[in-house]
């Protein structure tokens, strides 16, 4: 029963995926940062974009931190 109940191989699993979400999240985020950086876009698109990629980020911190809770 104690091995039921302290396995947490299936929330490691999970977590481990969130943060490879993350680490591409990022990436794309710093992608696009450096495009509008380097040559002129429309202001609005960029904000959009990037706001959905902040969105998704922060959607994905929060599924780690309740798994992490969870775990513990």
């Amino acid at each position: 029963m104690m091995e039921v109940l302290t396995n947490c191989t299936a929330i490691d699993s999970e977590i481990a995926e969130l943060l490879r979400e993350a680490e591409v999240i990022t990436e794309l985020t710093r992608k696009c940062i450096e495009e509008n950086a380097s040559s002129a876009q429309n202001q609005d698109e960029f904000n959009a974009k990037y706001k959905g990629y902040e969105d998704r980020y922060e959607s994905v911190k929060q599924k780690v931190e309740k798994l992490q809770r969870e775990r513990d």
